[in-house]
């Protein structure tokens, strides 16, 4: 018995190979508990890393989560930022499998959260590069040898801890010090 696709003289092969290569891991799945800053989920399908979502019933933002490990078949995920509102059986997808921040001109000069969302009311961010959180890091024998100071503005670092261009530099403080943030050297 034909079928109407090869009455018709369409060739589904094509079709068929093409789905059998589509990747069917489950992208979301159901909350079970949630203990202090653990939440514990079935699915969705993650790798340790990855970031999912766990969608509020009210309309509010997605609740970003990372997972840290697994227990007993359950994904085990920490919050990145408040757990009110989340209940058992709330939905949670995959969001990316990896964290990632922008990078690029368009953060110049801007404020933004350590999630890269914009603190200074100057709209959003139009960062068009995205680069994940953590990568193995540059060979430092690879890079170009520091040549050209660059000038800070603060004479006694310039004098007696001059900084190079293209030169990483700690910054260090106290947690909880006062002065994280403000320079506390006189520029003149």
């Amino acid at each position: 018995m034909a079928t109407p696709a090869s009455a018709a003289g369409v060739s589904l092969g094509p079709y068929f190979e093409r789905l059998s290569r589509v990747d069917s891991t489950p992208l979301a799945g159901r909350v079970v508990r949630v203990v202090g800053l653990l939440i514990e989920s079935v699915g969705p399908m993650a790798r340790v890393g990855d970031i999912c979502a766990i969608a509020g019933d009210r309309g509010e933002r997605p609740l970003l989560v990372e997972v840290v490990g697994f227990r007993d078949g359950h994904l085990l995920s920490v919050p990145l930022g408040d757990t009110t509102g989340v209940r058992p059986g709330a939905s949670i997808t995959l969001r990316s499998s990896c964290a990632t921040v922008p990078v690029g001109t368009a953060l110049l000069g801007r404020v933004v959260d350590a999630f890269g969302q914009p603190l200074d009311d100057l709209g959003p961010v139009r960062a068009t590069v995205q680069v994940p959180l953590r990568r193995a890091p540059s060979n430092p024998l690879a890079r170009q040898p520091v040549s050209t100071p660059l000038p800070t503005g603060v004479r006694t670092i310039d004098a007696l801890l001059t900084c190079g261009r293209g030169q990483r530099v700690g910054l260090f403080g106290g947690i909880g010090d006062r002065f994280i943030g403000v320079v506390p050297f006189d520029k003149d």
